[in-house]
């Protein structure tokens, strides 16, 4: 009964402070220390598994609280048990003790730096698929369709989407900036989890060099620029702009982790996976407890990206074989907490995702390269070794033989991965889309950078302060170089800048406006049915009104081909425009269809007598005017809906 209250009693206090309510569930509210990020992934885990599970059945305001109660609870027994040394060993002290006052300085100057360029605009594919996402399920479509293609099957890991419209719900946020928000918060939690990895190596130091070379440690793409510069001998504002022109200094082909940090399943995913990794290193030694945290940190990881989910699974059973190498003997004990490990995550994933939606390896989903090779189409060509990993992957070779004469067990299960995770984009493809591919590069890119900050602090030890400093800084500067290219161009200037433009420095700005488009998309929000889809070529059209639209999916977007791999739907799409016939009107459920210029180009005669008749649409709202107005129109025709 008392333990009832209590839940009812933290479901009224969030429902008076929503505003604060989230923000504590990502463990900004927790007590300081190691056990504080776990505890914001388990709470946030267990939140994202019971929303997802009930976001179909239960409207989005009516599960929010007791969600958000549930969950902080959650989150309260996790730093609990994980700072309780009775279950288990207790996580390293040194990742929240020595050094914790430098460290935190560290962490808020780049989730400063990381969120001020967030604030700025869209990357990667969040306008054209994560907002429209956001507020589909704003509007209390669970699971969403994809909004460029209703009528298709749609299998997606929805965890970051989700939690965005929570944080908007919650808070009163725009889902642009709740996504920022989301960004921030992970990559706190991401640096919080590799100091504690990196700080139970026997050597001190190495926590707080493991966090900012993760992040900001990357290939030397960087020498390109530099060597462009000295062939150009350009003027200061020319060598200002030439990052802009020649995107390969990045190199874009396969970005830095700095740049996962802004692709937000990844951003989600990478911290959770970590989590696991600390959970079966350093969480409780008792089945129980290790199976519900361990299982539902595991479980949240696969709704949020499924890649690096059957990535965990596979390095639990590489720290079963690293615990039976250093016991010189296999363990039935070890196999029985990676099997309950293993088996609460799976459930917990498909009871949040359900059965029908769990995104699996199989089904065409993944292909043999054989023989092995790395490139992904004239599109997606791979930059090269040096370029794209450097410095830190040069010397996370010598950090696992460090991690082997220590028996560093933890430096061994980093080691299993990033072995691992090199070799395996070699031989395997996702087909659904090479970008997927890349990010197997990902966890290989965050093991070499924790083993190689190990093996700058082993060497460092016995320096004096200045001598260690010069050192640390010939070795970090080259291996940041490359990364902080790619934050300058993010942060100074769009992706596609056109060659001749030389950018000038602005102030922080919010996200692209999206002109007449988005106004009609905020009328359409507020006008439009829950079940409604709309016909409509804009962008923001669909970005900004939550309402999915039979359109042709984004430049960018991954889903063109494997959603549409026979060209249906785009003839039919081309047969709407030319013709709008009513059985196609009816068959894909359009009430709403939305003519701007690039609408009319596309308009034949029968589609333009069938807007102007009234018994088949009527004119709504007309945004704008003239050439470049947007008339929104409402079907009426019986059986379209």
């Amino acid at each position: 009964m008392i333990a009832w209250c209590s839940m009812i009693g933290l479901a009224c206090f969030l429902a008076a402070l929503q505003r604060i309510g989230m923000l504590a569930l990502c463990g900004l509210a927790l007590p300081a220390g190691s056990g504080a990020p776990l505890a914001a992934c388990v709470g946030t885990s267990l939140f994202m598994i019971a929303a997802s599970a009930l976001a179909p059945a239960v409207p989005l305001p009516t599960l929010l609280p007791l969600a958000l109660a549930v969950a902080l609870a959650a989150a309260a027994l996790a730093h609990r048990v994980c700072r309780d040394p009775e279950p288990g060993p207790a996580l390293p002290v040194s990742a929240a003790g020595s050094g914790a006052g430098s460290g935190i300085v560290v962490d808020s100057l780049l989730i400063g730096l990381f969120g001020m360029i967030a604030l700025r605009g869209y990357f990667y594919d969040e306008l054209d698929h994560h907002l429209p996402l956001a507020f589909e399920i704003l509007r209390g479509l669970y699971p969403p369709p994809y909004p460029f293609l209703p009528a298709a099957s749609f299998r997606y890991y929805l965890g970051v989407d989700l939690l965005a419209a929570c944080v908007t719900s919650v808070s009163g946020l725009s889902p642009w900036y709740a996504f920022d928000v989301l960004t921030m918060l992970c990559l706190w939690a991401m640096l919080r989890l590799i100091r504690v990895l990196a700080a139970s190596a026997p050597v001190a130091g190495a926590g707080a060099l493991a966090a900012p070379l993760a992040v900001l440690g990357g290939g030397l793409a960087w020498v390109r620029f530099v060597t462009d510069a000295w062939r150009l001998r350009p003027d200061l504002p020319t060598l200002f702009a030439l990052p802009f022109s020649r995107l390969e200094y990045e190199p874009w082909q396969l970005p830095p982790v700095a740049g996962y940090v802004f692709q937000h399943p990844m951003a989600l995913g990478l911290p959770l996976f970590l989590a696991c990794l600390v959970l079966w290193l350093h969480g409780p030694r008792r089945l129980a407890p290790l199976a519900v945290l361990g299982g539902t940190v595991l479980g949240a990881l696969g709704l949020s990206q499924t890649v690096l989910f059957y990535l965990a699974v596979a390095a639990l059973a590489c720290g079963v074989v690293v615990r039976a190498a250093l016991a010189g003997r296999a363990s039935a004990s070890e196999t029985a907490r990676w099997l309950a490990f293993t088996v609460a995550g799976l459930t917990l994933y498909v009871l949040g995702s359900g059965p029908t939606r769990a995104v699996a390896p199989g089904g065409g989903l993944l292909a043999l390269r054989w023989p092995p090779h790395l490139g992904w189409g004239d599109d997606w060509p791979f930059p090269g070794y040096l370029e794209a990993f450097g410095i830190p992957a040069a010397l996370a070779v010598p950090g696992i033989w460090l991690a082997l004469r220590w028996r560093w067990e933890a430096g061994l299960l980093l080691s299993a991965i990033a072995i691992g995770t090199f070799a395996g984009p070699h031989v395997v493809e996702f087909r659904q889309s090479p970008w997927n591919t890349t990010k197997l590069f990902v966890p290989f890119m965050l093991c070499s950078s924790v083993l190689a900050a190990t093996l700058l602090a082993h060497v460092t030890a016995a320096m004096t302060r200045p001598w260690r400093r010069r050192y640390l800084f010939a070795c970090l500067l080259p291996a940041c170089a490359s990364p902080l290219l790619f934050l300058w161009v993010r942060a100074l200037g769009p992706l596609d800048v056109d060659p001749a433009h030389r950018p000038i420095p602005r102030v922080l700005l919010p996200p692209p406006e999206g002109g007449l488009d988005r106004v009609a998309g905020e009328w359409l929000s507020l006008h439009a049915g829950r079940d409604d889809v709309a016909l409509a070529l804009g962008l923001h059209v669909t970005a900004f009104s939550g309402v999915p639209s039979f359109a042709p999916p984004g430049g960018t977007s991954a889903w063109a081909h494997s959603l549409d791999p026979d060209g249906r739907y785009r003839r039919d799409l081309a047969l709407l425009w030319r013709k709008l016939p009513s059985e196609l009107v009816a068959r894909y459920r359009i009430r709403w269809i939305v003519v701007g210029p690039a609408e009319r180009a596309l308009l034949g005669p029968e589609a333009v007598r069938s807007l102007a008749d009234p018994t088949r649409a009527r004119l709504r709202a007309t945004i704008g005017s003239g050439a470049q107005a947007r008339r929104i129109h409402e079907v009426v025709a019986p059986g379209a809906r």
